[in-house]
């Protein structure tokens, strides 16, 4: 039997998803993978993913506004991964 995953690959940082209108599943770190068995169907398939990142520090001081930004949102890339179980 074979398992279908979709894998969004980098997230920044919380990742809800939903396939076809049902919920999917949320990640909160990586890996950011979800089985979609149930919820994928043969055609066309609409996906929604809303990420949340982290809140801005409130504490700021001179360094910090020259410091590099952590990346945000879906860095992807988005893979849907067909899974063969060799136990079946």
């Amino acid at each position: 039997m074979s398992q279908i995953q979709l894998d969004l690959g980098e997230v920044y940082e919380t990742a809800e998803v939903w396939l076809n209108g049902k919920q999917a599943g949320v990640r909160i770190c990586p890996p950011y993978c979800l089985e979609i068995n149930g919820l994928i169907k043969k055609g066309n398939n609409k996906l929604a993913v809303e990420v949340t990142n982290t809140l801005v520090k409130d504490q700021r001081d001179f360094l910090s506004s020259f410091a590099q930004q952590e990346p945000s949102g879906l860095l992807g890339p988005v893979k849907v991964k067909s899974i063969i179980d060799s136990e079946s």
